[in-house]
């Protein structure tokens, strides 16, 4: 019977067998590494490599079967957008490996909170029921504009982090939600700290809609507390870089990454700076009038830190010799 029985397995054999026999035989992939390399050395015409297992290399295009780019097509992909999107493609951007290309909960949960971040610097809920509030409601929007490009700007940093570094353990969701809550807490004092100055510049019409003028006292207290809010959010983006500091021989970051680590702490810790400048004017009553200067500041002060950035980091990049 088990003679009889192995006979008819053989005549008839099952319907995953071929596949089976298929799937047993070594299929060995197609070698790309026999194609030659093409080395170009500014400008100069490309030089053909000999490849590293010796198999004969294809020889080069002629000039007649190349594509022709006309001038203005290719200064429009020589710039800087075009090559940024290439790199990107590679997994490159702004010269970091995107080692967080995922979107991970830690990610959703932060985008929430901005946006609900964004929804509390609403100028007016109600729908405006005369023409008085309407335009009341319009002059709102400059501070509101300005409020939405602050947050924008720490959204961004937080969104550079996460790409460049794809960290997700314990000590970056703590430093992340520290972050979070001091944005929540600096949204209304920024709002209401804008729209009082505003309104200054921007008359409110309508009876009744004059701000209530604050003292001097009321107003120190004000940028006391902008000034702190806005250094402390800084200061937890720097706790998050220090961190991706001390995780560098686990991320494997190369020469460049860290130099663009290390400056961007250093720019941090500028602006962190500058605020705690700010808050720091701002107790005393007769360096009032200056605290709200200090910001300005930023402008000249982040300009030549990226001029210096970009220095070391041709420095390190130039060829030796």
């Amino acid at each position: 019977m088990r003679l009889a029985l192995q006979r008819a397995s053989h005549l008839f054999p099952s319907p995953g067998h071929h596949l089976q026999a298929a799937w047993s035989k070594k299929i060995t992939p197609p070698d790309y590494s026999a194609r030659e390399s093409l080395v170009r050395v500014s400008g100069s015409p490309p030089v053909q490599t000999a490849p590293a297992n010796g198999l004969a290399a294809r020889p080069p295009r002629s000039k007649a079967a190349r594509i022709d780019l006309s001038p203005r097509l290719a200064r429009r992909i020589n710039r800087p957008m075009f090559r940024a999107l290439a790199k990107r493609d590679l997994g490159y951007l702004d010269g970091f490996r995107l080692r967080g290309r995922d979107v991970t909960r830690l990610e959703g949960f932060s985008d929430a909170v901005f946006g609900f971040a964004l929804t509390l610097l609403v100028v007016s809920l109600d729908v405006p029921r005369s023409y008085h509030d309407l335009i009341n409601t319009m002059r709102g929007f400059p501070a509101f504009a300005t409020c939405f490009w602050l947050l924008i700007i720490i959204w961004n940093s937080h969104y550079k982090f996460s790409r460049r570094f794809g960290l997700d353990d314990l000590t970056t969701r703590t430093l992340t939600c520290i972050l979070l809550f001091v944005v929540l807490f600096f949204v209304y004092p920024l709002k209401f700290l804008f729209t009082f100055s505003f309104s200054g510049i921007i008359p409110i019409v309508g009876p009744g809609a004059s701000p209530t003028p604050m003292t001097a006292a009321q107003a120190s207290t004000l940028l006391i507390i902008y000034g702190l809010g806005f250094a402390a959010v800084y200061f937890a983006l720097i706790a998050l870089y220090l961190h991706a500091w001390r995780m560098r021989e686990v991320l494997e970051l190369n020469e460049l990454e860290k130099l663009h680590t290390r400056h961007q702490i250093y720019r941090l810790l500028l602006l962190a700076g500058v605020g705690l400048l700010a808050a720091a004017l701002a107790c005393n009553l007769r360096t009032l009038r200056y605290s709200g200067f200090c910001y300005l500041l930023l402008f000249p002060i982040l300009r030549l830190h990226t001029v210096v950035q970009k220095r070391s980091s041709r420095t390190l990049t130039a060829p030796a010799g």
